[in-house]
């Protein structure tokens, strides 16, 4: 039986979204909006480094990074976000400069994580309807392959230029398996 059964999903959920925003808060507040100049596939460059690391830990069970999967999952969701949100701001528009998009003030940028969120909460209400709440009994291993499988497919839809359409859904998938490891993880320390 699962550690996590009977456990109330969209509050778990929450809890870890709300962590990850923290955390990019933080970033903002000590970064700014450098990331707004990443180019979408940098995004996704970030978002694979991000993975392969946490599998590479997997595979060998030992790191020389001090970065816990925890910390790895939190970027990962953080990165997906910025995609999302990248897309929302149109920054692919290039009629911006540089030190414009790297200026961006918290004010503008938030409001496109808390819509993201509440559609990413809203995919999650439905998906865990329709499958029962598969990804309890899911490993983190497994995880962890969808995520990377998601990754090359939108890598693979980024180089042909087909289906682009569906890449907001794709980095909503990301975030929320990345959301149930955390939640997982969380589960096994406690």
């Amino acid at each position: 039986m699962s550690l996590l059964a009977g456990k109330d999903t969209a509050s778990l959920h929450k809890v870890h979204m709300d962590r990850c925003r923290r955390v990019f808060e933080k970033k903002m507040d000590s970064y700014g909006s450098a990331w707004c100049l990443l180019r979408p596939a940098s995004l996704l460059d970030m978002l694979l480094m991000k993975i392969r690391r946490i599998r590479s830990v997997q595979d060998q069970g030992e790191s020389w990074v001090e970065e816990d999967e925890m910390e790895g999952f939190t970027a990962i969701v953080n990165y997906a976000m910025m995609s999302l949100i990248y897309d929302r701001l149109s920054l692919g528009d290039t009629s911006s400069s540089l030190a414009q998009r790297a200026n961006l003030p918290y004010k503008k940028i938030i409001p496109h994580w808390n819509k993201e969120e509440a559609t990413i909460s809203e995919l999650l209400r439905i998906k865990n309807h329709d499958y029962g709440e598969y990804w309890k009994d899911l490993q983190i291993t497994s995880i962890v392959d969808i995520i990377l499988m998601r990754i090359y497919r939108i890598r693979k839809m980024m180089e042909t230029q087909k289906d682009l359409t569906d890449l907001p859904s794709m980095y909503r998938d990301i975030v929320n398996y990345a959301i149930f490891s955390l939640i997982k993880l969380d589960s096994i320390d406690s």
